[in-house]
């Protein structure tokens, strides 16, 4: 895989998982943010994507992560990315 074709990849993902936590959480969801190396142009072929998801109310982050470690998986899977969700 090309770091050009991984950009595309990681462009695809990132709109992927955005429009699942906001059909998911809809009101709650504050924010998705893109950060570490891929936010910051430096990210190499190997490197994971990290996402942070902020929700507007008090959680239990273990409730959460049960609803979408399978969808976060399975884009993993399909796109050969390793996405790091927090």
């Amino acid at each position: 895989m090309l770091l050009e074709e991984r950009r595309s990849l990681v462009e695809i993902t990132t709109k992927k998982l955005k429009n699942y936590l906001v059909e998911l959480y809809q009101d709650e969801l504050e924010q998705v943010i893109l950060f570490g190396s891929e936010a910051r142009g430096e990210a190499e072929i190997d490197s994971d994507v990290d996402i942070l998801i902020v929700l507007k109310n008090s959680f239990n982050y273990f409730d959460e992560i049960k609803k979408i470690s399978g969808f976060i998986s399975d884009l993993c899977l399909d796109y050969e990315l390793y996405l790091s969700c927090c």
